[in-house]
């Protein structure tokens, strides 16, 4: 337990997500090598200042500090958490909205359209569909691949 100046005891409790709990875990356990990467964050910060800073904090302990830092661990968790959450939605979006335009998106034709213009459609697609899921997708395709694709014009010889 952490006491303050006046030996009051200061709440170190914080949540953590159920599904960030098993991020965590996934990370430890399974990706092995993610270790290397989060190793080099560690050395990125190290160089950049943090031996600095760990080593100067180490000879004074007061409340506010150790306050702070647990209240900074708190908001790391909580971006973790927020980020997390963040990638599920994506994913489960785009999973949603290929379902919804695959047979769409399968019919427009290739050599009319180039990947760059269909890729752009189909983000500002998805874009959109979030902003209105009430409105038809293939509506919003249609109408997102005709304002985008400017066909070229080949030369006839006669």
């Amino acid at each position: 337990m952490i006491y303050d100046p006046l030996n009051k005891p200061i709440n170190t409790q914080f949540e953590l997500s159920y599904e960030l709990l098993h991020f965590l875990r996934w990370l430890l356990l399974e990706q092995k090598d993610e270790h290397k990467t989060l190793k080099a964050v560690i050395q990125r910060a190290l160089h950049a200042g943090l031996k600095n800073t760990t080593s100067s904090s180490r000879k004074k302990f007061d409340a506010k500090q150790i306050q702070g830092l647990q209240y900074d661990l708190i908001e790391f968790f909580a971006l973790l958490d927020t980020l997390l959450y963040e990638v599920m939605h994506e994913e489960i979006f785009q999973k949603t909205v290929q379902k919804k335009l695959t047979s769409t998106i399968q019919q427009i034709d290739v050599t009319l359209c180039d990947n760059a213009t269909l890729y752009n459609t189909i983000e500002k697609t998805a874009y959109e569909i979030e902003r209105s899921p009430e409105k038809n997708a293939k509506t919003i395709l249609c109408e997102t691949l005709l304002k985008q694709w400017h066909p070229l014009k080949k030369n006839e010889s006669h």
